[in-house]
């Protein structure tokens, strides 16, 4: 009894650690395209992301500033069989934030400080290459400017959310 006991324990967290969670958010007052294999640049595991039927989508609001277009929040997002799992995004609250949508990725004090002072958001050119994200922020004196390139994602085939990747 013991052993079935631990078997279960077992098997219920091999589960939460790698599945998915299907979310219920509703992306009514989001834009949204189809990711495609030829977008998908950084890696090459795009075969056991979708499983050849699963489809990704990249939803995102725009908002302006100064007459600036920006993004202030996008998600990657996996549609299988209806349903619909968030594998990351960026939300100017958060930050990037990886399949939990709790979790940041800001990796030291001073990425926070600049997203929480600076950017007001991620540059309209996420949608022609959503994987290689450049930041939109406000200068000291004021003026909106489009950052280096801030983030490069790919995604973790395995645990199903977006990891950072760097080409060193």
């Amino acid at each position: 009894m013991k052993k079935i006991f631990l078997i279960f324990i077992i098997l219920f967290i091999h589960l939460s650690l790698f599945a998915m969670t299907k979310t219920d958010r509703d992306f009514k007052n989001f834009d949204c395209f189809e990711i495609f294999e030829n977008d998908y640049k950084h890696n090459n595991n795009w075969n056991e992301i979708t499983n050849g039927k699963a489809r990704l989508f990249f939803y995102f609001r725009l908002s302006t500033k100064e007459n600036y277009v920006f993004i202030p929040e996008f998600y990657y997002v996996l549609v299988r069989n209806n349903e619909k799992y968030i594998l990351g995004g960026f939300d100017i609250k958060k930050g990037f934030i990886n399949g939990d949508c709790v979790h940041s990725f800001d990796t030291s004090d001073e990425d926070e400080k600049f997203r929480k002072n600076n950017l007001i958001g991620i540059s309209i050119f996420a949608l022609r290459s959503p994987f290689s994200l450049q930041g939109v922020a406000l200068s000291s004196d004021k003026i909106i400017y489009k950052t280096e390139t801030l983030q490069r994602f790919t995604i973790d085939s395995k645990k199903m959310t977006i990891v950072a990747w760097t080409p060193w």
